[in-house]
């Protein structure tokens, strides 16, 4: 009894990522032309440094409106919401003045992923995910930056190797 119990309390616990309610397969794409999303800068330095996404012109704000990272941008820099995940996402709402303009930025702090990234802004949640907008897209100035040292042993026992 004692088991079934346990068994059945851990699967209650089962963690869940957000992402796992994302349905690919009811994504479509509905540009609208009167929404602007724009990231800046379009050029970064470093691995860890920050990109504000802008947008405006949302003429129905809803609590499930949100902001998809995606990488490397597909179709002539652009997203397919049902081949591509996004690599993070930031609610719309969160923002404080989406609800009331239909406009509102974030900063997202982006890693060198060494391939470009483009922004899309999506209505309709994660049940039935719309693309209405995509941004520029936003490029590192070295996608080959040495970005974490790993260190391995060699043959020679006093030795190791420091690989980028």
């Amino acid at each position: 009894l004692l088991l079934a119990i346990l068994a059945q309390t851990s699967y209650c616990y089962k963690f869940y990522s957000p992402l796992d309610f994302l349905r690919f397969d009811k994504a479509k794409v509905e540009l609208d032309a009167t929404i602007k999303l724009v990231a800046s800068p379009n050029t970064l330095e470093h691995s860890g440094d920050w990109v504000t996404v802008s947008w405006s012109g949302v003429s129905y704000p809803n609590f499930e409106d949100w902001i998809g990272v995606y990488t490397p941008p597909t179709n002539g820099n652009s997203v397919d919401p049902q081949k591509q995940a996004p690599v993070k996402f930031q609610f719309c709402i969160h923002s404080l003045t989406h609800w009331k303009t239909g406009s509102g930025s974030f900063k997202f702090h982006m890693v060198n992923m060494r391939a470009p990234y483009i922004f899309g802004l999506l209505w309709n949640g994660f049940r039935d995910p719309s693309l209405a907008a995509t941004s520029n897209t936003v490029e590192f100035a070295n996608p080959n930056e040495p970005l974490q040292g790993h260190l391995a042993l060699t043959q020679d026992p006093t030795g190791m190797m420091l690989m980028w």
